[in-house]
């Protein structure tokens, strides 16, 4: 019995674990995130060693925002969970909300996210063996103002995001147990906000703005007192000169005489199709190939440093390094002193290649390369890590393409790493990234600073044999003159800046030809290239004109194309969906590519292959119909000590587009069409591209009939009826006990109740041949319609502002797609139920919701909007019939549940639309007639006058007769989000009726008057006149008391004028009263 019972404990907790399982989706990678070694390579043992400290620190949170108040507390409340570095403290909130799931560490509370400051704390034994060694402490990137201590005493201070922070702390250090204190304040504490800009520092985009803490390796690197400091290869294989520039570092207190020699042997890395072992840095030393040996002996005194040169021939010995043929070396450099003694190694790899300008052509090895490349802003853990490099430059290499822009910061250096392996060209760009307006453009603090940024990037990569070329900044020059409109001065310091990085690259890696700025077209510079930003085919003209190696960093609608501006490509097709989008963006990138192409550039892309050309990837979620929780995605093993590279808990759903092998049920990639396209286009010879299209509705001709009259059902004060009557739709009085003769029948189905009487018109309707048309359905009608619907519907719970054609009707003549988006007219649902029940069923869908949320995408941040709108398709919603047309007894019956009155004006024209390809016969409305005001007190609709007739100061029957004899005037109507829109015009007029029940301005009339006021929203001055009077005067947004209308019909006159430094402007207006019921007195008009 008991043997029974634990069998059958064993079988629940074996179906509760798989149901658990299909809930939430989870997969456990057992293999180490970000496969890298340590800075010390096994060459430079035992003369050099390595303490690598990344692991479990404990953490303080600091919740205060003065900079002034960060310095180091007397006493330290430290939190029970630890911050596993390297890591972000903050870290979960990067690219939070509805795209990709970000949640890397679910460990730590979310309080830490709001943590402006914190202090970390690692307890460290020292190696005895390390007694007579210095003692470097070396962090690789540090994001924030950081201030370090060790033992309790400062080693030292560094405000930077990107960059190794490398200190000398041998004299801080003691024998046995050590303490390190690295407090950190976010970089934005020492923001400075002025007129053009806010950053004295280098910031970068995204992730570089986001973060706080200790974000990459952290080790103790103990090296002899004489030892080599840096390494600088440089190939000429023109002159067929291997040279190397070493530093010597001496920090004894005696002078030291010296030798190098250097041993460069092939590095080889075995081939693999295990894509989990692919990525690992696990490359050896092989055969020696090449021996520099120095007989020059170099003295060098105490606590000094020199620079020793050394080369030689290479005759053959050493193979190109290519995209094709990513051949690489090694170099140990040995640094000898008196009998030979070697007192350091260094090891060093590269590459046996030059990258040379000649013309307006760009060289590798003395032959012609086209670069054919991509590039991506930095997205945090997901790209932390080698896998995450080697799947995109792997994606890159199947689309044909040899080249990446590391965008917008500095990269950590394995992307160079595996770059270099895989034969990835790489422009290295630094992170003076303009194009938020962050940097502070006059202030000669952060010039000093880029000044830096610059050198230490050429510094840290220019051994990489990967890099062809340095981008020095991004978008600095249009920021400042589109965007600051900023004086001439400032775009000259701009220029002269650039010019000064263009130097400081010279000078300190006169090994490469190719300088860049992205997007730097706007004045002439020192650049010896050209790189443009989204020009059209006359921009390639001239940036292909000016006798440089020319190029396009970014362009194409990738990142920032709604679907009606893809629209421009492919028609309809690009409002259906994500995949309707990308094929227009598809033929896009194909066109441009190749136009750049034909224009011989010499770096072609688009932006971007590895964000917008491949789908997010649902990492270890099998049921996508649902929104992934915390608990979905990947996991990784438990947290080791002293390793080195990230160690993240888990990657959530939709953070990446590349599977370097995490998720075992999805491919490396899913290519959206986009990639096919540049898969094509770079392809050598290029491949056709062509995406058919397809007319699955079919031509659709409107009704032949002519409808003169229209009947409606609903309330009295149907916002529905008056918005059609001011369409001139030809309405005819309808009661039950005369037959209905109008060949067209409205029901508001959101007001009219229908009870017996218009059911008795609705059947009359019907019986004399009427289409029935119920515009809006409310739950609380649905008795009722159903009562005279042929079948029953019901709603559902479904909200959209966008709309898909799904069938052919005389009613959706020359309509499209394109006609029922509105999402870029409203964020506001269009449609908050969908239709569905026996109505659906037996009926046929002419137009239903989008099953793509296009809000999810347009106007969003880059990090969010790809995953999201993905999403948006895959999760599951209820259905979205909008409009649905059945037929009973030859009696056409269509229900819609759109809700075009809230667009205002914007709506009516698919409205006439609609009714005149049913055959109604619109009648002419003379602008006169129609109202200015909303029911709620919202101006729609205004003529629009000049400002030289002096309207404002005329009497209100002058204002009528010059108007008459002046002709008939614009009407200007409000757009969907209520503004009137007046573009780029610099000053405005505009001019409605009012009618008042009572006066304004005699508050004593009688008691208890209501109050009514005027309120101006906008980024405009106006000035308001009355009845010919001057009333009031508002800048921006400002509620102006007590407007003083008379009884009966008030001219309301408006001066607007655009505010200084607003580019496109609009303005509301809005009537406000303390009593409602006075508004609903009220009336209104566009004119007399």
């Amino acid at each position: 019995m008991m043997i029974r019972k634990n069998v059958f404990g064993l079988l629940i907790t074996i179906i509760c674990l798989t149901m658990s399982a299909n809930v939430r989706g989870q997969y456990n990678y057992n293999h180490v995130f970000n496969p890298m070694k340590g800075f010390v390579d096994v060459t430079e043992k035992p003369l050099r060693d390595e303490l690598i400290l990344n692991g479990k620190w404990q953490f303080m949170p600091v919740f205060e925002k003065d900079i002034e108040k960060f310095i180091k507390p007397d006493n330290f409340n430290w939190e029970n969970v630890p911050l596993k570095v390297p890591s972000p403290w903050n870290v979960n909130s990067f690219a939070e909300r509805d795209g990709g799931d970000f949640l890397a560490y679910p460990s730590y509370p979310q309080k830490w996210e709001e943590a402006q400051m914190g202090w970390m704390k690692k307890d460290f034994e020292l190696p005895e063996a390390w007694a007579d060694k210095l003692v470097k402490l070396h962090f690789e990137a540090i994001a924030g103002f950081a201030k370090i201590y060790v033992n309790g005493e400062l080693a030292g201070e560094n405000l930077d995001i990107f960059f190794p922070t490398e200190l000398d702390i041998t004299s801080l250090l003691k024998p046995g147990k050590n303490e390190i204190l690295v407090g950190v304040a976010k970089a934005s504490l020492t923001d400075d906000q002025g007129k053009y800009g806010r950053r004295n520092y280098v910031a970068g985009s995204f992730w570089g703005q986001h973060i706080a803490g200790i974000w990459q390796d952290v080790s103790l690197i103990a090296v002899p007192e004489l030892h080599i400091a840096n390494v600088f290869v440089q190939p000429d294989v023109s002159n067929d000169l291997l040279n190397f520039e070493v530093t010597i570092q001496n920090n004894s207190d005696k002078e030291q005489n010296i030798q190098l020699d250097a041993s460069v042997k092939e590095w080889f890395k075995e081939k693999t199709e295990d894509i989990n072992l692919a990525p690992v840095q696990n490359g050896i030393l092989k055969d020696e190939v090449l021996q520099i040996a120095s007989n020059d002996k170099v003295k060098i005194a105490a606590r000094e440093s020199v620079i020793v040169k050394i080369s030689a021939k290479v005759e053959g010995k050493l193979n190109y390094w290519t995209p094709e043929t990513p051949n690489l070396y090694g170099s140990v450099i040995s640094l000898k002193t008196g009998k030979k003694k070697i007192a350091d190694t260094k090891y060093t790899r590269f590459g046996w290649r030059q990258f040379t300008i000649d013309g307006t052509h760009f060289l590798l090895n003395g032959e012609r390369i086209v670069l054919k490349g991509d590039s991506w802003h930095f997205m945090g853990i997901p790209q932390m890590t080698r896998r995450y490099a080697w799947a995109w430059f792997q994606m890159l290499k199947d689309a044909n393409a040899n080249a990446v822009r590391l965008h917008a910061q500095p990269y950590p250096s394995f992307y160079l790493e595996v770059a270099d392996e895989m034969g990835i060209c790489v422009l290295d760009e630094t992170g003076i990234w303009s194009s938020d307006g962050g940097p502070k453009m006059d202030s000669d603090a952060y010039w000093e600073y880029c000044k830096e940024h610059v050198k230490s990037l050429v510094i840290r990569d220019r051994n990489h044999a990967s890099v062809f070329g340095w981008s020095v900044c991004n978008e600095t020059l249009p920021v400042a003159i589109h965007v600051f409109h900023a004086p001439e001065s400032i775009v000259q310091r701009q220029v002269d800046e650039i010019n000064n990085w263009v130097a400081i690259v010279k000078e300190n890696d006169p090994t490469r030809d190719w300088i860049s700025g992205d997007g730097e077209d706007m004045r002439p510079t020192d650049l010896p290239t050209v790189i443009g930003h989204y020009g059209d085919e006359n921009s390639m003209k001239n940036w292909s004109s000016q006798g440089k190696p020319w190029g396009v960093g970014e362009t194409g609608m990738g990142y920032y194309g709604t679907p009606k501006q893809i629209s421009a490509v492919n028609g309809n097709r690009a409002y259906e969906s994500q995949l309707g989008r990308m094929e227009g963006l598809a033929t896009e990138a194909y066109d441009l590519i190749g136009k750049q192409l034909g224009y011989d550039a010499s770096y072609a892309s688009v932006f971007n292959i590895i964000w917008y050309g491949l789908k997010p990837l649902p990492f270890g979620l099998k049921d996508t119909s649902r929104p992934s929780v915390p608990e979905d995605g990947i996991f990784f093993p438990e947290f080791q000590e002293g390793i080195p590279g990230m160690q993240p808990e888990g990657l959530g759903p939709y953070t990446s587009t590349v599977n370097p092998g995490y998720d075992p049920a999805l491919p490396l990639y899913e290519p959206w069409p986009m990639f096919t396209a540049i898969q094509a286009i770079n392809a050598e010879p290029q491949q056709p591209f062509k995406i058919e299209e397809k007319n699955t509705l079919g031509d659709m001709q409107a009704s032949s009939e002519k409808i003169e009259q229209v009947g409606i059902i609903s309330e009295e004060n149907s916002d529905l009826k008056e918005y059609l009557v001011n369409m001139g739709v030809p309405f005819v009085d309808l009661n039950a006990s005369q037959e209905a003769t109008c060949g067209l029948l409205i029901i508001d189905g959101r007001t009219a109740v229908l009870g017996t009487e218009d059911q008795q018109i609705i059947k009359s309707a019907i019986e004399s041949g009427a289409k029935i048309l119920v515009w809006g359905v409310a739950a609380k009608n649905l008795s009722g319609l159903n009562e005279v619907l042929p079948y029953s519907i019901k709603l559902t719970d479904r909200e959209t502002t966008s709309f898909i054609l799904k069938s052919a009707d005389p009613m959706l003549a020359e309509l499209g797609n394109k006609d029922f988006y509105f999402t870029e007219l409203t964020r506001r649902p269009v449609m908050t139920a969908g239709l569905s029940g026996e109505f659906v069923k037996n009926g046929t869908v002419l137009v239903e919701a989008c099953n793509t949320d296009w809000r999810r995408w347009n106007s969003r941040p880059e990090y969010l909007k790809t995953a999201a709108v993905y999403r948006s398709e895959e999760e599951a919603k209820p259905e979205g019939a909008a409009i649905v047309k059945a037929t009973s007894d030859n009696t056409d019956f269509y229900v819609s549940s759109i809700d075009l009155l809230q667009l205002k004006s914007e709506g009516e024209g698919l409205f006439k639309s609609l009714l005149t390809n049913l055959g109604v016969q619109l009648e002419e409305v003379p602008v006169n007639s129609l109202h200015a005001l909303s029911a709620g007190g919202e101006l729609e609709r205004a003529l629009v006058l000049g400002l030289e007739a002096g309207y404002e100061k005329m009497t209100n029957d002058q204002f009528t007769d010059q108007l008459e004899k002046n002709g008939a005037s614009e009407m200007v109507q409000t757009s969907a989000e209520g503004f009137l829109e007046f573009g780029r015009k610099e000053e405005a007029a505009i001019s409605f009726w009012v009618y008042s029940p009572r006066s304004m301005v005699d508050l004593l009339v009688e008691p208890d008057m209501p109050k009514l006021d005027l309120r101006v929203e906008g980024n405009q001055e106006a000035s308001i006149f009355v009845n010919g009077k001057s009333f009031a005067a508002a800048s921006g947004t400002q509620r102006l008391e007590n407007l003083p209308l008379e009884k009966g019909w008030n001219h309301l006159f408006v001066k607007l004028k655009r505010q200084e430094g607003k580019r496109d402007w609009r303005t509301k207006i809005k009537l406000e009263s303390n009593k409602e019921e006075f508004l609903r007195e009220m009336n209104s008009s566009v004119g007399q």
